[in-house]
């Protein structure tokens, strides 16, 4: 230990290296899908809640009164304008935030993304999305990422964010938009798939079979979580799950998804629909038999 006090004293006598201390709203958004998935599967509230202060920190300094969000936040500042990868992947974030806690405010917030996303960056000519947004800084040549690096491209998370909305929210034009993305880029999928992987993971979901669960109930109640606990135990990749809560809950998103106005418990009782292309089997309450028709309609 001396020698280490010793070696750290004379280090302190030279310069420090620089550190880069920015906080970006994309890689925000990767963590935060991160931590919520990892809340959810492993059933531990602190991943939940880190990735609920992130969520919040963005909503305090990176996301605009206009509705739009800034790409970077540094010692207090923010700034720059924010980029395909932005809107993507902090929409990615919220949906997983959704569907480990199902608080509205995060699904309003990622179609909130979505529409901008597609105002902003879609190229309504040739299918995909831009990199920079349709008002962003002139340039000789508009770029467009769709290939996975080290990390996800935002256009492939676009794909794959459009068609979990559609999907959850009964939105079949919102995944035109998507398949019509991925279509622009069909040869070099086939030619590369390996450099595709996040694009072929929302066209998995996409081609299917998949199903949507939805499950009505107060989202309190133990047998609410009841159902909800078996449906996080299996791997079902190619689901999209949206709760349905009281009709006089505060938030219900029955305008978000009508659909869910239907949809109800029975004798008070939290309910399960399996559905498929929102085609939905008999309502159960018990966990047991929703599973089993999961299972009848593999995911």
């Amino acid at each position: 230990w001396r020698s280490r006090r010793r070696l750290f004293a004379a280090r302190e006598q030279r310069p420090r290296p620089l550190r880069d201390d920015k906080i970006l709203t994309d890689w925000n958004g990767l963590m935060i899908a991160a931590l919520a998935l990892a809340g959810r599967v492993l059933e531990d509230a602190r991943y939940t809640g880190a990735a609920a202060r992130a969520v919040g920190f963005i909503r305090r300094f990176l996301w605009r009164e206009d509705g739009r969000l800034w790409h970077r936040y540094r010692q207090g500042h923010a700034g720059l304008q924010a980029n395909l990868d932005d809107y993507a992947f902090l929409c990615w974030g919220l949906l997983e935030c959704y569907e480990t806690t199902f608080e509205p405010r995060y699904l309003r917030e990622a179609v909130q993304l979505a529409e901008q996303m597609i105002a902003l960056f879609e190229d309504a000519g040739r299918g995909g999305f831009f990199f920079t947004p349709s008002d962003g800084e002139p340039l000789l040549i508009r770029p467009k990422e769709p290939y996975d690096n080290a990390y996800p491209s935002g256009h492939s998370v676009a794909v794959l964010v459009l068609i979990r909305l559609a999907r959850m929210l009964g939105r079949p034009a919102w995944e035109d938009r998507a398949i019509r993305a991925a279509r622009a880029y069909g040869e070099a999928v086939r030619r590369h798939p390996s450099a595709f992987t996040a694009l072929l993971t929302g066209l998995d979901l996409a081609i299917g079979p998949s199903v949507e669960v939805v499950i009505a109930g107060d989202p309190a109640a133990a047998d609410t979580q009841a159902l909800l606990t078996a449906l996080r135990r299996p791997y079902l990749p190619r689901k999209v799950v949206m709760l349905r809560p009281a009709d006089d809950a505060p938030d219900a998103c029955f305008d978000l998804a009508p659909y869910l106005v239907h949809q109800r418990s029975l004798e008070g009782r939290a309910t399960a629909y399996v559905c498929r292309n929102l085609q939905c089997d008999q309502p159960t309450t018990d966990p047991a038999v929703m599973l089993a028709r999961l299972q009848e309609a593999p995911a």
